[in-house]
């Protein structure tokens, strides 16, 4: 088989799967915090197949062709996965009125590491989200599966509070056009998670004076 048959047989095989985004960085949570106290905000990415590199960092999810060929699916922004997240929980913060500070961190470097870079960084309160897992998984229905960790540290890195949200959860889809009942859900539900996962009363806590 030349190279052209094989490439047009792939094409076929991903259906409409292929080149599919889904945008993180516009998402509006509503975070109930409020805090006279400077907050830097720190994502960590510790996605085992983004770690191994199997997966690129803007890697969201996987997209399946009629066939259930799985194309990769990536962030809307272009940028890795954490620094959307991180600049949608700074937002969110600052609209609170919150002296909110976004910290890129590099995920190819150990999480522990990381984390002292953040706590280097000069605040009242350090904010680290840690994406232990993040991805959708589309054909017909949407899978959505994640595991958040969120720690919260005082200005000499001592923890205060901490909260964790995991789950699988199925999202209805639709035959025709799957895809972009996808682009509506995921961001709906990334909104969501944030909001539970800020909510909870112990990280309101800790962000205070």
């Amino acid at each position: 088989m030349t190279r052209m048959m094989l490439l047009a047989l792939l094409l076929m095989l991903g259906g409409c799967a292929a080149n599919k985004t889904l945008e993180y960085h516009s998402a509006q949570p509503k975070i109930a915090v409020q805090t006279r106290l400077t907050v830097n905000v720190g994502v960590h990415d510790e996605r085992p197949y983004v770690i191994s590199r199997d997966k690129p960092v803007d890697f969201v999810g996987l997209a399946r062709s009629r066939y259930g060929v799985p194309w990769n699916v990536k962030t809307t922004s272009g940028r890795p996965l954490a620094t959307d997240f991180g600049e949608t929980v700074t937002a969110a913060l600052t609209r609170q009125e919150v002296r909110a500070r976004q910290i890129l961190l590099d995920p190819t470097k150990n999480g522990r590491k990381e984390r002292e870079t953040l706590l280097a960084t000069g605040a009242d309160r350090y904010l680290l989200l840690t994406l232990v897992d993040w991805r959708s998984d589309t054909m017909v229905n949407t899978a959505l599966i994640y595991d958040l960790r969120l720690q919260i540290f005082d200005r000499r890195g001592v923890q205060l509070a901490q909260a964790s949200l995991r789950g699988n959860d199925a999202l209805d889809g639709q035959f025709f056009n799957r895809f972009s009942k996808t682009r509506s859900d995921v961001p709906s539900a990334y909104r969501q998670k944030l909001e539970s996962l800020f909510a909870q009363p112990q990280i309101a806590r800790a962000l205070s004076p």
